[in-house]
């Protein structure tokens, strides 16, 4: 019986040193994931380049995560944040990049200047901080006018490399939808938020059109041709539109969709088309 306990006891001490050892390589390796996704992954969805030599801050507060990548260029002093979404930011919006850069004031000698501080509103558009302020104060405040609602709401960097709707979910089915004459709005989403919303087809007497038609006749964008160019944007805005407040299985499914119709909307509105790839 001796013998018997004490094998019991010295397998069960291998058993825990085994476990331990496992537990130390497990969060090492998920250190090794999280440190790989914000210094090459994550910086590549900002809508301006991050240099690699940018100094990187990571900051995890009581209401949101925050990481700023900082770095200096030609006399601007450049700061990237990239934050989740904060108590009070409107419904519709979700993780998001702010972009500031700042050319410091001279308070002496011939030149001197007070500090220009501006923030990024759109591709190569930037506005002073005192403007971004005003809006964000009229937001706040309920009176925000559709000028500043654009300044705040720009869908510039949104769709930058934009992977909210397939993270989680690498290395199953997804499809690609990319701008045609601007390759950097693009965004992936798994095929499994697709086969949510047009599984269940909505049927009246004119017959399906847009992605509902492609999805379930396997024509057009879900052909499995290489190359599907969508030009008609109206005809899907419209058929995504009749699924709005339809019940679905996931509950992101629904801010997918909503997601799936601006994505359409700023290219409609810019004269420009969609070029759609499944994988």
């Amino acid at each position: 019986m001796g013998c018997g306990l004490t094998s019991g006891l010295t397998s069960g001490k291998q058993l825990t040193l085994e476990q331990e050892s496992l537990n130390i390589q497990i969060a090492d390796n998920e250190a090794k994931v999280r440190d790989d996704y914000i210094k090459n992954i994550l910086p590549v969805t900002s809508p301006i380049q991050i240099p690699s030599n940018a100094r990187i801050l990571v900051q995890n507060k009581d209401f949101c995560s925050q990481i700023k990548y900082q770095w200096t260029c030609d006399g601007y002093n450049y700061t990237c944040h990239w934050h989740t979404r904060t108590p009070n930011a409107p419904s519709d919006q979700g993780d998001s990049w702010v972009i500031e850069r700042c050319l410091p004031g001279i308070g002496a000698g011939p030149d001197v200047r007070p500090a220009k501080r501006e923030l990024l509103v759109g591709e190569n558009q930037w506005v002073s901080k005192a403007k971004w302020d005003e809006a964000i104060r009229a937001r706040k405040q309920g009176i925000i006018t559709e000028a500043q609602r654009e300044i705040l709401n720009n869908v510039y960097w949104k769709f930058k490399n934009n992977y909210d709707f397939y993270n989680g979910f690498e290395g199953e089915g997804k499809v690609i939808l990319s701008i045609k004459n601007n390759n950097d709005l693009t965004i992936q989403i798994w095929d499994g938020y697709f086969e949510d919303i047009f599984s269940n087809p909505i049927f009246n007497n004119d017959g399906w059109q847009g992605f509902t038609r492609d999805y379930q006749e396997g024509i057009g964008a879900f052909s499995g041709d290489d190359d599907n160019i969508i030009i008609n944007l109206q005809e899907y805005i419209d058929d995504l539109k009749q699924y709005i407040g339809k019940s679905q299985s996931y509950d992101e499914t629904d801010d997918c969709l909503e997601f799936l119709i601006a994505f359409f909307e700023q290219a409609r509105d810019n004269h420009d088309c969609i070029e759609l790839r499944i994988f």
